[in-house]
């Protein structure tokens, strides 16, 4: 335990001081550039506020696996991970990513060549080894093999969703960063519990570089992450289950995964049916995601991020329960049995779904016909 937490902290500890100096250094440069997130009536701001935000979040990640790979941590027989030419496809895809967002933040790319641009990020991960090859299913005796090829096709969907879900919640102050900074930190625990420390201090690099970015994004937020950010985010996001559950447990990384992201899981399937229904294109923005219809329903910002951060610490916290009853070194004792941890993660989900229900019916009862003529 004590290992965990110095190592955790070693990872976790530079990265937020590094994004806490470089985001100063950002925001300077872009308040003396004007480059801002420009208000329009899609958007709940009206000032105007930089958007480069993601700049800073990549480059303290992205340093922190350089220099963890110039050290060559090696403090026993499980510690030796960094081994960068064998992870130098996911590192290949962030910088994709994240030069794919930066374009978008500045050209406003079109949808098309934003998708492109994520495939051919993705397509850096699972030209390796590393995709779904199995998957458990719920009340299912068996995995599912998906095979090489259907394999790498599945996840290669999964990471260009997830992706776009955690894009498509960066509408508010806070929302995106603090989600993701949950997840992050849900994961590598997880990780780390199941002796996957590469995938774990990676989460932790990402945890340590968000808790920096949010003193300046937290409400009233100073900068925002942009699409570099955003898309960086879920793509890292994406592909950290991935390496954190192995061996035994891959069969499992799917649902983990998706336990954890079910926030903009949902609002992003929402999003999907909603355009379905009305017959428009799918990239398409509105103003009915999550935010929007809390916004609408009189909630205020910060209740808003309390409810976000609150269901996503309950998906991390059922997630990290299944991982410790699993893990072969458990970091805490005493530790739930796996039926019970099972039975933790089928909760999260019902709950999820039912706040989002509740929250869609009440949307729809206040809009009265309103929403029905929309549609």
């Amino acid at each position: 335990m004590t290992t965990t937490v110095f190592f955790g902290a070693a990872a976790v500890i530079p990265a937020f001081l590094l994004t806490l100096l470089l985001t100063p250094l950002v925001l300077k440069i872009a308040h003396h550039k004007n480059w801002y997130d420009d208000p329009d009536h899609r958007k709940i701001h009206s000032e105007d506020i930089p958007r480069l935000g993601g700049v800073a979040l990549f480059v303290s990640v992205m340093a922190m696996w350089g220099a963890f790979s110039l050290l060559r941590v090696s403090v026993s027989s499980h510690f030796h991970f960094i081994d960068l030419l064998r992870y130098l496809p996911f590192l290949a895809g962030m910088v994709i990513i994240h030069l794919v967002g930066l374009l978008d933040d500045f050209a406003n790319l079109r949808a098309r060549y934003k998708l492109i641009g994520q495939i051919i990020a993705g397509l850096f991960v699972v030209a390796t080894s590393h995709y779904f090859h199995s998957v458990q299913l719920p009340f299912a005796a068996n995995p599912l093999v998906l095979g090489p090829v259907g394999g790498r096709l599945f996840t290669l969907l999964w990471i260009v969703g997830i992706t776009n879900a955690v894009n498509l919640i960066d509408g508010l102050d806070g929302l995106s960063g603090g989600v993701s900074a949950l997840i992050s930190l849900a994961l590598a625990l997880s990780a780390w519990s199941l002796g996957s420390y590469t995938a774990g201090f990676m989460a932790f690099f990402l945890f340590g570089a968000l808790a920096g970015f949010l003193v300046y994004n937290l409400p009233p937020a100073r900068i925002f992450m942009g699409d570099s950010g955003s898309l960086f985010l879920g793509f890292s996001l994406s592909i950290i289950p991935i390496l954190a559950f192995r061996g035994p447990q891959a069969p499992f990384a799917l649902p983990l995964g998706s336990t954890l992201l079910l926030l903009p899981i949902f609002d992003t399937l929402a999003a999907i049916l909603r355009r379905i229904r009305r017959r428009i294109p799918l990239h398409f923005p509105d103003q009915e995601h999550l935010h929007h219809k809390l916004l609408y329903l009189g909630f205020s910002t910060r209740r808003i991020l309390l409810a976000a951060y609150a269901a996503t610490t309950l998906s991390g916290a059922a997630v990290l329960a299944w991982s410790l009853a699993a893990g072969s070194r458990p970091l805490l004792p005493q530790l739930p049995q796996l039926p019970l941890a099972s039975a933790l993660l089928t909760l999260a989900w019902l709950l999820v779904i039912g706040a989002f229900s509740l929250l869609d019916r009440r949307y729809k009862r206040r809009l009265g016909p309103r929403y029905y003529n929309s549609t």
